[in-house]
């Protein structure tokens, strides 16, 4: 959903709402396969597209805040088995 939202598709912010929420709430390390599936999208312009999630997380108004989803976010990133 991430490379289509800054690819310039438009998404229904109730969609991105919903994934968002999936990825934070989820609490088990090892189920963030989408993330690990998709490092490489997160290896270039790593800050451009951590701070565009930062700003749509934001502007959707979600019960956790973009900087809380951008924390989880590098927290996978950094972990070993992610490099």
């Amino acid at each position: 959903m991430i490379k289509f939202i800054m690819m310039g598709y438009d998404t229904i912010p109730e969609e991105r709402a919903m994934i968002y929420n999936e990825w934070y709430y989820n609490k088990e390390k090892d189920n963030y396969d989408y993330l690990i599936k998709v490092k490489g999208f997160f290896k270039k312009d790593t800050d451009k597209k951590l701070n565009y999630i930062k700003d749509d997380v934001n502007s959707l108004k979600l019960d956790f805040t973009g900087d809380d989803m951008v924390n989880k976010i590098k927290d996978v990133i950094n972990e070993e088995k992610f490099n």
